[in-house]
């Protein structure tokens, strides 16, 4: 048991009070590192008071959906499947070390160097140090000079590089950019590029598109990361398995995939090269939606999402937008339906009654 695991299970949102019991019920047994052995699903429902198979469906959805946890298979040492662990996705394990360097630090002594002893007391019987003479009562006056304190032993020398201005700070952690793109599969690393050249055509932008929309809309702390092309690989990394799964049992990511491509070579969703026919229906009012969602959005979203799309206002004063597959559909209604029911607002008035995702099919 830990109480770092039991905090961190209090402090993510899973958007169910089942979901919720059966990951503070996973993480009382997680260890400080994150690491949770085997837990039967009968005894997570003996504690929370519900059904296996209700636990079984909540597992999967911190596994699959929320992907709070990793399975971690083991194996007996005859070389059998053993019973899976699962580890805390996006848990940092406590620094002890840190920790302890820091309450040793409160315990120093008040002058740094080791070596060093406190500057005399003055004296307030002995002689007065001004400028006219007397003695010295160790009391340094203004204008003196000062020699440097010794440089404690072992203590790395002072450069002056460290003293330049303009030097290149830590990297932080941050957000994922509105317009980050995946990398392309070869600029990935040797590890990664083994496992996703496995992958059916179109696997690989359905995931990468997958892990934008989900850290996109991550509001909580845990959507800060300092490198997002490392964290790329291993969601990746976490998918392969079900990836490789839904492709055994005939899922097709194939509409995904780029044109001319077999191999899913390249990074970003599949874009027709030429505009779905819808947009012979726009009208004035459409170019003016079109204007205000290019400013409000930028550039490099607009063109890859809505530059091939229509825009269409229908005689009802509904905005129907109509894409060219289910996947940029589905992407724009779940990132842009409101800025576009804000902005379909602001052109059409009061006549607006609403917003309409279609899908136009590619002639065959």
């Amino acid at each position: 048991m830990s109480q770092e695991t039991q905090a961190w299970a209090k402090e993510q949102d899973v958007g169910h009070i089942t979901t919720k019991a059966v990951l503070n019920e996973l993480c009382n047994w997680a260890d400080p590192d994150g690491y949770v052995k085997f837990r039967a699903n009968k005894d997570i429902a003996d504690v929370i008071g519900g059904d296996p198979r209700t636990v079984q469906r909540h597992v999967a959805r911190l596994e699959h959906d929320l992907k709070l946890i990793r399975r971690v298979e083991r194996h007996r040492p005859d070389g059998g499947q053993g019973a899976n662990a699962f580890e805390l996705v996006g848990y940092e394990k406590p620094d002890y070390a840190a920790a302890n360097r820091k309450k040793s630090s409160k315990r120093t002594r008040k002058y740094p160097h080791d070596n060093m002893s406190p500057p005399p007391r003055q004296s307030v019987t002995g002689g007065c140090q001004s400028d006219r003479g007397g003695g010295d009562n160790g009391v340094t006056r203004l204008g003196d000079k000062i020699t440097p304190l010794p440089a404690k032993a072992g203590a790395p020398p002072l450069e002056e590089d460290d003293l330049e201005e303009g030097k290149d700070e830590p990297v932080k952690p941050h957000r994922l950019p509105d317009d980050w793109e995946p990398l392309p599969i070869t600029s990935l690393p040797d590890k990664t590029i083994s496992l996703v050249s496995q992958w059916p055509p179109g696997a690989y932008e359905a995931v990468c598109e997958t892990f934008r929309l989900h850290w996109l809309s991550e509001e909580r702390p845990m959507g800060r990361k300092k490198n997002w092309e490392a964290a790329l690989c291993k969601w990746l990394i976490s998918d392969h398995p079900k990836v490789m799964r839904d492709a055994k049992h005939g899922v097709s990511f194939a509409r995904l995939a780029p044109a001319g491509s077999s191999s899913g070579n390249s990074a970003g969703p599949a874009r027709r090269s030429q505009p779905v026919k819808a947009q012979g229906r726009e009208d004035p009012r459409s170019s003016a939606i079109r204007k205000k969602l290019r400013t409000a959005l930028g550039a490099a979203i607009y063109d890859k999402w809505f530059d091939h799309s229509a825009l269409v206002v229908s005689p009802r004063g509904e905005l129907e937008i109509i894409s060219a597959s289910e996947f940029a559909s589905g992407w724009i209604k779940e990132r842009y339906a409101d800025r576009l029911a804000e902005l379909a607002r602001m052109v059409i008035g009061g006549a607006f009654t609403g917003i309409k995702f279609e899908i136009e099919k590619e002639e065959q």
